[in-house]
């Protein structure tokens, strides 16, 4: 024991000497004699803390704590080391610790020095409410409040003394800590409540916003010690007077906001309201300037009027505040009453300005005051500004509503009182519009007050405007018995009732009643009231209906007037009385009277009528439509919406006529919506009106919603069934809808009607000239082409009528002869009526030429014309005739015209279509100069059409058109200005994109062509782009795809089916893989060019490659069908033109004719086909070209060869011989081989040896002079098999053999080679070896699926069955090959000889079939696998 204490000993005075590391070991000698030491503990921990190691120091401080809790040493050793190291929490509890430990002993020092750190460190590193409880440690209450009351007074003259100066000053005085603690308090709820909302507003399932702050205030609040604090305060010795006042207000404001978040049904509630009443009451009897609490007071107060308040209250409220903005009210009100601010003084008007001003000003400072809304709104219904009364009314009861929500209190009172000016408002705005509403808040009031007069004034105007003059006068009444006589609504009782007993009949007594009336009035300044007197009475003479009656009500009203000259109705009544009964008519002073009483007052519904109709009459519909506009304000019909904004309100119109003229001058604006809408809200008074219905019929359509429309109209017709412009109207909508036969039908059962109308038969024209165009569109041309005769033949007898239509019937017949000139005709019915009715548009337009562009005379020629519609010999004519006549009539619109710009520009841009379609359809048949002239006529027109609407897109696009050729800058400046013009058109961009390409700028095409199918991507010339771009950078099978789609999208336009029909041609030519031809994109290539035919019957190129690729497909019968149409038509052309050209075409042709008629076995129309090449093209021809290989000498030699093998086909070997002679005299080096390889054949063909050996020599010959020519390879190798002469055949195949299979398949990718060698070993019976050959084939041509299909069969027919379904596993997407793969697992499957196989091996080949069907091995094998 005693060297422990000598070791603490030394261990201290180490620590004295700040021997830190002695110390550390000193203590830890200590500590390892006994661990638990407190003293040693602590040293320890000191000297570690000094050494810097901080956690060894916090563990030695923790352990001594733990050894003996009581002892302070080890505590403040641990709260100097959370200091240094700023750990302030722990630092906190340690000194919190410290004080309790201080405050136990009694060392009320020490305590207060703890509690001071503790309240520094809370206020440098706490939050706000960690400062609020340890600034609370201090007040009344607290634990340590005992022990530091023991602490000396503080010595204000030496702060310095004590150390605990700021404890010292809390102890003997807490205010000011308690107002930091309010203060500190106050704004941590505040934050509190922010951060609460802010969290909890972006919940799913959270309430309304202000809901929500509600709910968070209540919360916040229910655990709040700030009202307690703000009472310590006010019970606090040195609370001064200002202080109290301040807390008191604060106190007052909080139980406020406290009561008004607590909920209706919660008991505290009235307790709390109990409170907040006693203080408001106290600090209004106590005088305190306190503006809240007064606030409250005048809010809370609960007067059915105003004028109850006490007045004392009022003005010791001025007195006291008067700066505030409640002062403010009350001095506006008491303005009103011409009161003075004092008692003691006399009222006296200092300035003009007005009270409601000063009251609309306090709005946004007072935003939750009833009071301030319910003046503003008292004073403005006796103001007559209803509307406005209405909104703060509405304002108010709001305010009200959350008032009572909050407190608690039901002030009914101030809710009655704001519901009369509230319904008495709506009586008298815009009446009847509100009374239904009115009365829903009368009657209630009613029934409870019998005499609360202005409420029966106002049920009584109800009854009045409803016209139950009984009830109404039972009202008005009612209010004279009660109200004395000098109230002034008792006169105006008085004479409302009188105006009753007129309206109801009892017009002596009514006329005696208004007499009294004006008795009294007269003795009084109201002059309106006494002209509203006047005009009554005279009104009430009115009805005695005789002539005197009528001139003493005249006096009347001029007696009205003279009391007051602005009195509108009598300016009505004397219209009435000017334009209807004196004689004779003064209809002048009759206008002047209504528009005097107009201007006056809007309300004034007859006068307003009356000259509406006038300025109709006189088609003045602007002045009209103001007049119908103020008379539709005038009876609150511009607004859909209550006065509060929310409730909408379906309007009633009482002046059906002002709806209508809005509606119809909204139509002729084009401003449908409107129309719309005026014509909807007519109907709602006037559901019968058939001119409504029909109106608005005609305004849907415009506007473009048809089936709304037709509903319309269909009522009208219901309602007015003999109306044909009703009918007229179903038929334009219907044809609008697309129904264009429907729509004919309906036109046709008015023209039965009216047979002469223009206007009918214009309408009924353009209708039949759209469903040519809806038909042309979905294909059925013959009916289309029907259509557009029916147009013209009826437009010919529209000509004979007289109307206002004619421009528009000789538009239709241009537009009707250029859909005719668009597609020649195939059937003779329906030429011989085209031509019939272009004559007569002929004849018509040539009974006055002068009209007529002399440029245009030579080129449209009326004489020749005229003869090719009367020979029926003439063929394909009838689309030049219709042509011409479209340009004729054209210029003819041009002549009608006349100063009508739209009308002209589109005639002039229809002119320049028609000649560019001319050229464009009829160029094969037109001379060069007609062709030059055409072209530049357009370009004129149409650049004339640009100077009167140079914003027109079609007219720069057409001009762009015109130009590509010639002038590809204007061209693309034309372009570009119709996509600025209207840039989402589609067509423009492809136009543009098709410029681009024409002068190879692949990019920008690209481009363009991209943009027009952003804007639409079913517009199929942007797809045609595409491709044409595609096959620019070469990628043709990409350009295919897109044609493909682009054919897909529409087939009413030939273009995209004639490129893409070229495309697949030229991608057949290009390969030589022939098996290709049947593949689906064939068979859609023909079908594509199927339908460019149907509208382009007359396209050579597109009839030359309809043969050619109806030949690769088999089809030679209608390869026969379309080469002698391409023909024919060339010959024709050749008759005009003598063209060399056109005869090298026409060769071109027949040498395709005669091969197709050779493969249809007819073998003299081939031969004689073949002559006529050989006739147009001279020997001399074909050798003055290239001597190497012409066009020339290639058809020639094509003629020679064909020529031959139709002679040789037919029997006719001796004429065969010369002809392939010639063909190898005069063949050029591509076809020279072909030559040689037909006369070898033919000279096998003639069986004997010494010609079988000629054939050899040929064929050896042609071998030796290009070793790797493989159709002569082949053909000889073929006939060293015929002949069994294995010599032969390795002579001839040993070139081939011995290539590397690279150089093989390269040479002979079709392996025609490898056929004729397993055909070899088959002959000579070698199974195996054709075997071998084949799966040789295979393996160097793995994809090819005739190969794999060969080599399966020989498979099968070595029975190695499951090697063949092995390799018949491969799907294929072409038909053929598919179904000869089932075929050929069908005769696997079936030569398995199971009965599950065999009947596996029937559907296999009933599919093969169903793939297939045009197969015959299919069938043979279905009959096969059928046994």
């Amino acid at each position: 024991m005693a060297t422990a204490k000598a070791q603490l000993k030394l261990t201290r005075d180490l620590i004295s000497k700040k021997d830190y590391k002695g110390a550390y070991d000193a203590a830890n000698r200590v500590l390892r004699d006994d661990p638990v030491n407190y003293n040693g503990l602590v040293f320890l921990a000191l000297s570690c803390l000094e050494l810097n190691d901080n956690k060894r120091s916090e563990e030695a401080y923790r352990a001594a704590i733990k050894e003996n809790e009581s002892q302070p040493l080890a505590w403040q050793g641990i709260s100097r080391l959370y200091e240094r190291t700023e750990q302030w929490e722990p630092y906190a509890q340690a000194l919190l610790k410290l004080a309790d430990l201080f405050s136990a002993s009694g060392d009320f020092v020490k305590c207060a020095e703890s509690i001071s750190k503790l309240i520094d460190t809370r206020r440098k590193h706490g939050s706000t409410i960690e400062i609020i409880q340890a600034l609370s440690l201090l007040l009344d209450g607290s634990p340590y409040h005992a022990t530091l009351s023991n602490l000396p007074e503080p010595d204000a003259s030496s702060p310095t003394a004590s150390t605990v100066f700021d404890i010292q000053s809390a102890i003997y005085n807490s205010l000011p800590i308690v107002q930091e603690i309010i203060q500190l308090t106050e704004q941590f709820e505040q934050n509190l409540i922010t951060q609460q909302i802010q969290a909890r507003r972006t919940r799913i399932d959270a309430p309304p916003l202000e809901q929500l702050k509600v709910i968070v205030k209540r919360e916040v609040w229910s655990a709040s010690k700030l009202e307690s604090l703000y009472e310590e305060v006010l019970n606090h010795p040195r609370t001064d007077d200002e202080l109290r006042r301040s807390i008191e207000a604060s106190l007052l404001q909080r139980k406020r906001e406290r009561l008004w978040s607590l909920d209706s049904a919660d008991p505290a509630k009235e307790a709390l309201r109990q409170e907040v009443t006693e203080m408001v009451n106290g600090i209004v009897l106590l005088k305190i300037p306190n503006e809240f609490a007064w606030c409250q007071y005048f809010e809370t107060a609960d007067f059915e009027s105003i004028d109850e308040y006490n007045l004392r209250d009022i003005r010791m409220f001025l007195t006291i505040l008067p700066d505030s903005h409640m002062a403010q009210l009350w001095r506006a009100w008491l303005r009103l009453k011409n009161l003075p601010e004092n008692e003691e003084e006399e009222f006296v008007l200092e300035d003009d300005s007005d009270p409601l001003d000063w009251l609309l000003d306090l709005w946004q400072t007072l935003p939750e005051s009833v009071l301030l809304r319910r003046v503003t709104a008292l004073l403005q219904w006796k103001q007559a500004d209803y509307q406005n009364a209405i909104k703060a009314a509405e304002a108010a009861m709001r305010v009200l509503s959350d008032l009572q929500a909050g407190t608690g209190l039901q002030l009914s009172k101030t809710l009655k009182s704001l519901n009369v000016i509230l319904a008495c408002s709506l009586v008298h705005l815009y009446p009847p519009k509100y009374h239904a509403r009115a009365l829903r808040i009368l009657d209630p009031i009613l029934e409870e007050d019998l005499n609360q007069v202005d409420c029966r004034l106002a049920r009584g105007y109800v009854h009045q405007v409803a016209g139950r003059w009984v009830e109404a006068q039972s009202d008005f009444d009612q209010v004279v018995a009660v109200v004395a006589v000098e109230d002034s609504r008792y006169i105006e009782a008085a004479e409302e009732a009188a105006w009753c007993q007129v309206q109801a009949g009892e017009v002596d007594l009514g006329k005696a009643s208004l007499e009294r009336v004006i008795e009294i009035l007269e003795s009084g300044e109201d002059e309106t009231a006494q002209a509203r007197a006047w005009w009554r009475l005279g009104r009430a003479t009115w009805e005695e209906g005789n002539p005197g009656s009528y001139q003493e009500s005249y006096k009347h009203w001029i007696t009205a007037l003279k009391r007051s000259s602005v009195f509108a109705s009598a300016y009505t009544s004397l219209g009435v009385y000017y334009a209807d009964y004196i004689e004779p008519r003064d209809l002048t002073r009759a206008s002047k009277c209504f528009q005097k009483a107009f201007e006056l007052d809007a309300r004034e519904a007859e006068a307003a009528r009356r000259l509406a109709e006038a300025f109709v009459a006189e088609q003045e519909w602007d002045l009209a439509e103001i007049v119908a506009k103020r008379t539709i304000e005038g009876e609150g019909g511009t607004t859909s919406q209550d006065q509060t904004g929310s409730v909408v309100i379906r309007h009633i119109p009482a002046n059906v006529w002002a709806w209508k003229i809005v509606g119809i001058v909204a139509l002729n604006k084009q401003d449908y919506t409107d129309a719309i809408q005026s014509f909807q809200v007519a109907l709602r008074s006037a559901g019968e009106d058939s001119v409504a219905w029909l109106r608005l019929g005609e305004a849907y359509a415009l506007a473009g919603r048809y089936t709304a429309s037709l509903r319309a109209l269909s009522r009208a017709e219901q309602l007015s069934p003999e109306d044909y412009v009703c009918k007229y109207q179903i038929a334009e909508v219907t044809r609008e809808l697309g129904d264009y036969q429907t729509a004919i039908d309906l036109y046709s059962k008015v023209i039965d009607l009216h047979p002469s109308d223009l206007v009918l038969h214009a309408a009924r024209c353009n209708t039949r000239l759209s469903l040519a165009r809806s038909e042309q569109a979905k294909g059925f041309l013959e009916r289309a082409y029907l259509s557009c005769v029916e147009t013209l033949e009826e437009a010919l007898f529209a000509l004979e009528l007289e109307g206002p239509s004619m421009r528009s019937v000789w538009k239709i017949i241009a537009d009707a002869c250029s859909e005719l000139a668009r597609r020649p005709i195939n059937s003779d019915g329906s030429g011989t009526s085209a031509k019939s009715a272009l004559a007569k548009v002929i004849l018509k337009l040539g009974e006055d030429p002068t009209y007529l562009d002399q440029r245009l005379g030579s080129l449209i020629d009326f004489e020749q014309i005229l003869v090719m519609c009367q020979d029926d010999g003439v063929e394909l004519a009838a689309d030049l005739i219709a042509g011409k006549a479209a340009i004729a009539s054209s210029n003819y619109c041009i002549h009608l015209a006349g100063n009508n710009d739209a009308f002209l520009s589109a005639s002039y841009y229809d002119l320049s279509v028609h000649l560019s379609e001319l050229v464009s359809a009829q160029a094969t048949f037109l001379d060069s100069s007609t062709i030059t002239l055409a072209l530049d006529l357009a370009i004129e027109y149409v650049k004339k059409a640009i100077r009167i609407q140079p914003d027109e897109p079609l007219y720069w696009n057409c001009l762009g058109s015109l130009t590509v050729e010639n002038k590809p800058k204007l061209s693309q400046h034309a372009f570009i200005r119709a996509i600025q013009n209207d840039p989402k058109d589609p067509i423009l961009w492809c136009n543009l994109g098709l410029l681009y390409i024409k002068n190879a700028d692949d990019k920008l095409a690209q481009e363009a062509f991209s943009r027009a199918q952003v804007v639409d991507p079913d517009c199929a010339m942007s797809w045609v782009g595409q491709a044409l771009v595609a096959g620019a950078r070469r990628d043709i099978q990409g350009s295919l795809s897109l044609l493909e789609h682009a054919v897909s999208l529409t087939a009413d336009m030939p273009i995209p089916n004639l490129e893409f029909a070229y495309r697949v041609f030229a991608s057949l030519s290009r390969g030589v893989d022939r098996s290709s031809s049947n593949s689906d994109i064939v068979i859609s290539a023909f079908f594509a060019l199927e339908r460019c035919l149907q509208r382009r019957s007359n396209d050579i190129l597109g009839l030359h490659l309809a043969a050619l690729i109806s030949e690769r497909i088999g089809l030679t019968a209608r390869a026969a069908i379309f080469a002698q149409r391409c023909a024919k038509i060339l010959e024709a052309v050749y008759e005009r033109s003598e063209d060399p050209q056109v005869a090298r075409k026409y060769a071109i042709t027949q040498a395709t004719l005669g091969r197709v008629l050779l493969a249809e076995g007819d073998f003299g129309g081939s031969l004689a086909a073949f002559e006529t090449v050989l006739g147009l093209i001279d020997k001399a021809d074909a050798d003055s070209g290239d001597a190497t290989d012409n066009e020339a000498q290639r058809l020639r030699c094509i003629a020679h060869l064909s020529s031959g093998l139709a002679n040789l086909l037919a029997g006719e070997i001796d004429s065969a011989i010369p002809s392939f002679d010639a063909a190898l005299e005069e063949a050029p080096p591509s076809l020279r081989t072909q030559c040689i390889i037909l006369q070898a054949q033919t000279m096998w063909i003639l069986g004997t040896e010494e010609a079988r050996d000629m054939a050899k020599t040929l064929l050896l010959d042609c071998i030796g002079g290009e070793e790797r020519n493989l159709d002569a390879i082949v053909v000889l190798s073929a006939i060293a098999t015929l002949m069994g002469d294995e010599t032969l055949l390795d002579a001839a195949l040993s070139e081939i053999i011995t290539m590397s299979p690279k150089e093989r398949q390269k040479l002979d990718h079709l392996h025609r080679v490898d056929t004729l060698l397993i055909r070899h070993h088959l002959l000579l019976g070698s199974l195996v070896d054709a075997v071998k050959v084949a799966k040789d084939t295979l393996e160097l041509d793995p994809g090819n699926d005739k190969s794999r299909l060969y080599l399966c069969e020989l498979l099968i027919r070595q029975s190695n069955y499951p090697e063949a379904v092995q390799l018949l596993k491969v799907e294929t997407a072409d038909a053929s090959t598919a179904a000869a793969r089932l075929r050929l697992l069908s005769i696997a499957s079936l030569a398995a000889d199971k009965d599950s196989a065999k009947i596996v091996g029937k559907q296999l080949m009933e599919k093969a079939v169903a793939l297939a069907p045009w197969e015959a091995e299919n069938w043979t094998g279905l009959a096969y696998a059928s046994v």
